[in-house]
């Protein structure tokens, strides 16, 4: 998985694109094949209906995943616009030796977002943090699930002073995913 950063131009075309899906301008019809896609090469650890992957006309994707027996690996959607490569949902599943050694790392990765003033709106959960990185303009949650370390990544507006939609709604969908991931590792 590579993470891209985008800058200028770029910037102002993703953020007006994801806003629009953000903020639920997308139909309720269903998931979308994209999303029916992601579900699939998730394999399980995301409903194809826990995360809203509406994109404008004209930008391609494409669902890349790679994932090993011990239940680690990835799963991502790679987009191509004009402006480039940006990926609008990004999940990551690392295995620790432990449940202890997988929630203090999970803890740790926690304080250091919290402390970090490139991070905005900072929470806290049960098992689960998450924030808004200025530096890559996405919301990223940190989470844990039995001895699976756990990153999810939405491409997204950053969060305006008194327009929330965005915000609430990457923090609905981190937690569907999460409870995705506890079904599928509760197996």
């Amino acid at each position: 998985m590579t993470i891209r950063v985008l800058t200028g131009a770029g910037v102002t075309a993703v953020t007006a694109v994801l806003l629009g899906a953000l903020t639920g301008c997308g139909g309720d019809d269903g998931p979308s094949a994209l999303e029916k896609e992601l579900g699939r090469k998730c394999q399980g650890r995301v409903a194809a209906d826990s995360v809203d992957v509406a994109l404008a006309e004209g930008i391609k994707a494409e669902v890349v995943s790679r994932w090993h027996e011990d239940g680690q690996g990835q799963c991502w959607v790679n987009a191509h616009g004009k402006s480039g490569l940006f990926e609008p949902f990004a999940l990551e599943v690392t295995l620790a030796a432990d449940t202890g050694r997988a929630e203090k790392k999970r803890r740790g990765l926690c304080a250091t977002t919290r402390a970090d003033d490139h991070y905005l709106h900072y929470t806290d959960g049960r098992d689960v943090c998450s924030a808004y990185s200025l530096r890559e303009s996405r919301y990223v949650a940190r989470g844990t699930v039995g001895r699976y370390n756990i990153g999810i990544y939405i491409t997204g507006a950053r969060p305006l002073e008194g327009v929330d939609a965005p915000l609430k709604k990457a923090r609905t969908e981190f937690g569907r995913v999460m409870e995705d991931l506890r079904e599928h590792y509760r197996k």
